[in-house]
């Protein structure tokens, strides 16, 4: 299939500088779209997915939910759906948070591994 997207592989560890706004930036521009009620209100929406870090996974009855640490150090509990300033949480599974940028390329984040974790580790087996 053509637009299946291969298998996540690692986030790499930091953005360039260049490429994003920072991050007061991004949480400021956030901050006025929720006042003119141009977007609802998803704390996860102003952070790029390299800045996180997974602090946790827990099962619910709904699935799983994970607690991630962002780039200006606040702690947010996501789940599968939520957005991201560069993606969307595609899938919490144990031990794991697959992200699917804006480019469709999927990427992991696992619990236990630090934001600077190498961006050539091979993905686990599905």
């Amino acid at each position: 299939m053509p637009d299946r997207p291969s298998e996540p592989v690692e986030a790499a560890p930091r953005p360039s500088k260049d490429k994003y706004p920072s991050v007061e930036a991004r949480v400021a521009a956030y901050r006025e779209q929720l006042a003119a009620k141009k977007i609802k209100r998803e704390d996860s929406r102003p952070y790029l997915i390299a800045g996180v870090e997974v602090l946790g996974i827990s099962e619910t009855t709904r699935g799983y939910t994970a607690f991630v640490r962002v780039e200006d150090e606040t702690t947010l509990v996501v789940r599968a759906g939520m957005h991201f300033y560069d993606g969307v949480v595609e899938r919490i599974e144990p031990g794991r948070i697959v992200f699917r940028l804006t480019n469709r390329r999927l990427v992991e984040k696992r619990y236990g591994q630090s934001i600077d974790a190498s961006p050539n580790d091979a993905a686990p087996e599905r």
